[in-house]
């Protein structure tokens, strides 16, 4: 009795280790990228609620589209400015609370509250919106998009999954219950069906972080109105295919903002 009382008390010394430290593992704050010095851009400093929250604006002097960026969770935001300028769009790169030199400190309900603050604050009702997220960010851009509605006009989710719960369970160790003590879960799919806005989803096929068949997940729980598009790269070089670059542009450029349905095999 007294060894199983002991393993049992070890093992939630476990659960509660991982519990209290999962914050440091999901959102690995990094200081703020540099900008190329050939690009148009200007500093940007919002101040939402309790925090103010720092980055660039890239193509200033363009008016719409505008784009808003939400990068992975290792990622400052200004990573791949220049491939944000050669798009002919307004882009804002802002790094989460915590990240750079943003203040506070991120968790989803922030993250996401943030997301739509900015919108609501530096668009108006006329512009044509358009939201970017990569891995981590996809949760970011997925439940901000299913609260703003009409505001978004499209959006091209990277390497995106239906939980993050999900994500969390395959690098966790198997006998942790890590979904049961994830804070953060993103829950993508339980917004999927408000996600009605023209949408393209790009898997990377030999992605090892977010597996491709979680992000044909979030593609089926959306339905006919996502594109996917699958390519051959893996979770840290997938940003560095020019084609995804051209399905970003495809997108903001279009005029209704729907790009071609492509079938993920």
């Amino acid at each position: 009795m007294k060894l199983m009382g002991g393993a049992a008390c070890v093992y939630l010394s476990l659960c509660a280790l991982y519990y209290f430290t999962q914050d440091a593992l999901i959102y690995q704050r990094v200081a703020a990228a540099p900008l190329p010095r050939n690009i148009a851009s200007e500093p940007i400093e919002i101040r939402i609620t309790d925090a103010t929250q720092r980055g660039h604006l890239i193509n200033p002097a363009i008016a719409s589209p505008v784009i808003f960026y939400f990068g992975g969770n290792a990622e400052p935001a200004a990573s791949y400015a220049h491939r944000f300028a050669a798009l002919p769009a307004r882009a804002y790169l802002i790094d989460y609370r915590g990240y750079g030199e943003s203040e506070g400190a991120p968790s989803q309900r922030a993250l996401v509250h943030d997301a739509t603050a900015h919108v609501h604050s530096l668009t108006s009702a006329e512009d044509r919106v358009f939201l970017i997220g990569r891995s981590l960010g996809t949760g970011v851009a997925s439940l901000a998009a299913a609260e703003l509605g009409t505001r978004v006009a499209g959006m091209v989710l990277i390497s995106p999954f239906c939980s993050f719960g999900n994500v969390v369970a395959l690098h966790a160790p198997a006998f942790l219950p890590a979904r049961l003590l994830l804070a953060h879960p993103f829950q993508v799919d339980a917004v999927a069906h408000r996600l009605t806005q023209p949408l393209t989803i790009v898997v990377g096929s030999q992605d090892t972080i977010v597996p491709p068949g979680e992000s044909r997940c979030l593609a089926k729980a959306i339905g006919p109105t996502a594109e996917t598009i699958e390519l051959a790269a893996g979770h840290n070089d997938i940003l560095s295919r020019d084609d995804l670059w051209q399905a970003i542009a495809r997108m903001i450029t279009s005029a209704a903002g729907a790009p071609p349905r492509l079938a993920l095999p």
